[in-house]
């Protein structure tokens, strides 16, 4: 009897250990993440890239799969929710362990972003932290909806967001002392990565589809070919 249940259990144990290793061998799905304020276009951009069409939306409230089947490979396209409390989905997709992020597409609203600047700018930084814990340092800004007549070119968008994240950052740097060590070590970590994002703005319509070739490219390039 106490043969039989050692066996049993160096089976048990040896079965274990068989899936373990199995599980971990499985290679993780390319994926892109496309985040940014609400109403800024992401689930049409989402729907082209999955479905090929901009399908009607509504805010999303939880994250959108898909998979986009591009002519280097196929893609998880991973749509995240744009209100603030919904920020902290970003940081449980990229502990996805099914999942290997190599990309964020950060979307935004040409036509609104002069006016909203300082929030769009506030979510931009929180991605990069988040993109920058998770060694992730391709960024897309896809300057949406430029098929409207308020519309700004994405080098303008871009310098938009740029001037206010680096007034965002100064504040920020200014009450450090306030937080704790850990964190502070953190912060002064991120703020020396800066310079190794790759970041670029390409404006387009997700609902038109104009530009969105030009998206897709910087989207197969990073992933596939660098």
């Amino acid at each position: 009897m106490i043969v039989q249940t050692v066996v049993l259990g160096l089976i048990i144990t040896v079965f274990l250990l068989w899936r373990l290793r199995a599980s971990n061998g499985k290679q993780k799905r390319k994926a892109v993440f496309l985040v940014g304020p609400a109403e800024a276009g992401k689930t049409s951009l989402f729907s082209q890239l999955v479905y090929g069409t901009a399908a009607p939306t509504v805010t999303s409230t939880a994250p959108n799969r898909g998979c986009w089947k591009s002519e280097d490979g196929e893609l998880t396209i991973v749509d995240l929710p744009g209100h603030p409390k919904a920020q902290d989905m970003l940081k449980s997709e990229f502990n996805n362990n099914t999942l290997s992020p190599s990309a964020v597409v950060f979307v935004i609203n040409s036509a609104t972003i002069d006016r909203d600047v300082h929030s769009v700018a506030l979510m931009y930084l929180n991605v990069l932290l988040e993109c920058y814990k998770a060694k992730v340092h391709r960024v897309l800004i896809a300057c949406n909806k430029f098929d409207l007549f308020t519309a700004v070119p994405a080098n303008q968008a871009f310098k938009l967001l740029q001037n206010e994240l680096d007034n965002i950052i100064k504040l920020q740097d200014a009450q450090v002392e306030s937080i704790s060590a850990q964190d502070e070590r953190l912060w002064d970590s991120f703020l020396n990565s800066l310079d190794s994002f790759h970041v670029e703005a390409i404006s387009g319509s997700a609902t038109k589809g104009t530009g969105l070739d030009k998206w897709k490219a910087w989207i197969q390039f990073k992933l596939f070919h660098l």
